[in-house]
């Protein structure tokens, strides 16, 4: 399953959240992204290493923001620039993810 889709699959029925995974009702992009495989994020936690696993590449370097995993820049636009799942869904798609 490429990320954007287990966002999109993990944000359904969920708000949207800031600063943390799961806030034991609504999630942040990347805590969609552990319910749409099958990972539940602890409470209050703001990274998964058991998401990781699933995507090794969040924690890979990004050409165009060589100080910024995936990860970060998802956390980033999610937190920060307050962009929609879908918004972060397309983005990642067209990075082929």
């Amino acid at each position: 399953m490429k990320l954007s889709t287990a966002i999109l699959k993990g944000s359904k029925g969920r708000n949207q959240v800031y600063e943390e995974l799961y806030d034991g009702e609504g999630v942040c992009a990347l805590g969609a992204a552990c319910f749409g495989v099958g990972i539940k994020p602890k409470k209050g936690a703001v990274f998964s290493n058991n998401l990781l696993k699933v995507f090794p590449y969040l924690g890979r370097f990004s050409l165009e923001h060589k100080k910024e995993t995936l990860a970060d820049k998802i956390v980033s636009h999610n937190d920060n620039d307050r962009w929609s799942f879908k918004r972060i869904a397309s983005w990642l798609r067209k990075l082929g993810h």
